[in-house]
């Protein structure tokens, strides 16, 4: 997944450009995309140190993969969960001329996952969007939820 993400041209600007014609700026090279991982994508749901500078970031969490269950039916043969992408925009550089960073980055997740069966575990389908704010609002986002259900 991280993968996709730093591949994609509209997402790595926007993650690497923090001005506002972030677009609109050359593609980056394939080492720009690689250096993304684990700076600005992150495998994990917490950015790992402290934001001093001005940035944004996508992180990634898993949850609740649990044996199917809903009213009156349970199975052991598929198994459900969460995939959780977790974006987060400095309030200083959310402005670009396309709108605002985090919408921008928010719907390019949703295009790239949403009805993906891509990743081994099942098709993705969006569950939950929830706006992210943190650090006494000085980075603005959303969590985006994609629910998986697969076979065991």
């Amino acid at each position: 997944m991280l993968d996709t993400l730093r591949k994609d041209d509209e997402i790595s600007k926007l993650l690497f450009y923090d001005s506002e014609d972030a677009l609109s700026r050359k593609t980056l090279t394939d080492d720009q995309q690689v250096d993304l991982v684990n700076s600005k994508l992150i495998g994990y749901r917490y950015v790992p140190e402290v934001v001093e500078k001005t940035g944004s970031y996508i992180s990634i969490g898993i949850s609740h993969f649990e044996p199917q269950e809903s009213f009156r039916q349970f199975s052991d043969d598929y198994v459900m969960g969460y995939i959780t992408f977790y974006i987060l925009c400095d309030m200083a550089i959310m402005n670009t001329e396309d709108g605002y960073r985090n919408d921008l980055l928010a719907a390019r997740v949703y295009d790239l996952f949403q009805e993906s069966s891509e990743y081994g575990m099942g098709t993705l389908r969006l569950d939950t969007a929830l706006e992210l704010w943190t650090q006494n609002n000085k980075f603005g986002g959303y969590t985006l939820s994609f629910k998986v259900v697969d076979f065991k």
